[in-house]
């Protein structure tokens, strides 16, 4: 299974006609006989993406994987996803230590690996260890430098440090790698720009985000307003 990219899926961020799609393109895989646990680990990310019920269905798919195979690194982790995002943390975080503990990185672990260290980051980060989710983040980086999630989460432990400036520049590392067009990251480059007192550059990421996303909450009033409005002193 570790040659499958599966963490290109990311938990969420699946529109309903890619879920609908990736369905089809299964029950085709099924229909011609054509299912192995690569599939079976496939489904198990589309389930996750649901965030209702078929979420126990993951659980059940990755709970089965491993069972079969305790070095099935990739189950691991996508079990690891379910416990966090069923606020199991603790679990999660033991399981990801287990499970990167238990494999030799190597190009070929190379994704799952990324994704165990982006994973068990955020888990430290949530809980406060800061230190830990950067050291975890480094390794990301060293591998792989267009990981953009990495450089968002580093840019929101500087942030939550009130290191405005170290926080922008991996804020504007991620809204680069996403092609200036997620809104979210746009927006916190823009609030780190503005507590940098860098207005200009501020608004202008502002009217970036406005333009991709019309209605997207807040922007005007709590950036671009009130950067204007500490141009004009």
């Amino acid at each position: 299974t570790d040659d499958i990219p599966i963490w290109e899926i990311k938990v969420g961020q699946l529109s309903k006609k890619n879920v609908k799609q990736a369905y089809l393109l299964l029950e085709k895989l099924h229909s011609r006989g054509d299912s192995d646990a690569q599939h079976d680990i496939l489904e198990g990310y589309l389930c996750l993406n649901q965030k209702t019920k078929e979420m126990e269905t993951a659980k059940q798919i990755f709970q089965s994987l491993t069972t079969k195979s305790n070095n099935n690194f990739a189950a691991q982790i996508g079990l690891a996803y379910y416990l966090e995002a069923t606020g199991k943390k603790p679990k999660a975080r033991s399981l990801l230590k287990r499970a990167t503990k238990g494999h030799t990185y190597s190009q070929k672990q190379a994704t799952n690996f990324e994704a165990a260290w982006l994973l068990l980051a955020h888990i430290q980060i949530t809980s406060g260890k800061y230190d830990l989710a950067q050291s975890l983040l480094k390794r990301v980086l060293h591998s792989n430098k267009s990981c953009a999630i990495a450089w968002e989460l580093m840019g929101l432990i500087y942030e939550k440090e009130i290191s405005y400036d170290n926080a922008s520049e991996c804020y504007e590392n991620a809204w680069k790698l996403m092609n200036e067009s997620d809104g979210k990251v746009g927006y916190k480059l823009a609030f780190n720009y503005l507590k940098d007192k860098r207005y200009v550059e501020a608004i202008d990421i502002g009217h970036k985000v406005l333009k991709e996303h019309p209605n997207f909450p807040k922007i005007e009033k709590d950036i671009i307003d009130q950067a204007r409005d500490n141009i004009r002193k």
